[in-house]
């Protein structure tokens, strides 16, 4: 159960169909993306252990134009992609922070896993009131392991948020694994201004920028199909 560690803070989701079903399809993306990726290598932690991760390898990925979607939350989210040598029933805790393990955590996560089930994955939406995490492109996970042991091959994050270059557009990074810290996936669409990665301002040829359309769980899938074959080939040859 998730529970939100800053005070100021109450964690929302909007009731909108159309936004859960944008987060929906992005997390199965990434999930998608987990699941079917080369190993890299299993990490095991043992109850009473804690594992931190520090990461800066987020990529553009993709941008939505808030005149299309005027609910459309800014969020984050991150993948464990569990191994099958996880101990049936393991308790694990995840912390999510901004910078550094010295600040107080933003978010903490509770799960107990299962044989059949040993993957961990949260799209967590924000409020308006809330602060959107990792728009800095680093960020910090920290796991540990209350009972049980955990084993894992894959993790991975993301974050959307209001662009910095143009504030009508929500801009979304992935990273890709962070446990080889290999470079973030390549983005599903172009931006909508290819002369700013960031999707703003106007194209070359003094137009607005084309709004993205909402991704398809289908589009989304492929994309990630895509991305599995890329990283496959790059790691044959590295």
């Amino acid at each position: 159960m998730a529970q939100n560690v800053r005070s100021r803070k109450k964690t929302t989701t909007s009731s909108c169909p159309k936004i859960k079903s944008i987060i929906r399809a992005t997390a199965g993306a990434l999930c998608a993306l987990a699941s079917l990726s080369a190993s890299a290598g299993v990490v095991t932690i043992a109850a009473g252990e804690t594992q931190t991760y520090s990461f800066n390898n987020f990529g553009y990925y993709q941008s939505y134009d808030k005149g299309t979607y005027p609910s459309m939350p800014e969020q984050f989210s991150f993948f464990i992609g569990g191994f099958s040598g996880t101990t049936p029933g393991t308790s694990v805790n995840v912390k999510v922070y901004e910078d550094s393990t010295a600040q107080a955590p933003l978010f903490s996560y509770n799960s107990t896993f299962s044989a059949a089930a040993p993957d961990f994955g949260v799209s967590q939406a924000l409020s308006a009131s809330q602060m959107a995490l990792w728009t800095d492109l680093q960020g910090v996970i920290r796991i540990s392991v209350d009972s049980g042991s955990l084993s894992f091959n894959f993790l991975n994050a993301s974050t959307t948020f209001v662009s910095p270059v143009n504030p009508n557009f929500l801009v979304q990074y992935v990273t890709g694994d962070i446990l080889l810290s290999t470079a973030a996936p390549m983005p599903i669409s172009p931006p909508v201004d290819a002369s700013d990665p960031q999707g703003g301002g106007t194209t070359s040829s003094g137009g607005s920028p084309t709004a993205v359309p909402e991704p398809g769980t289908a589009a989304l899938l492929a994309s990630a199909l895509g991305l599995l074959a890329m990283t496959t080939r790059l790691r044959k040859h590295a």
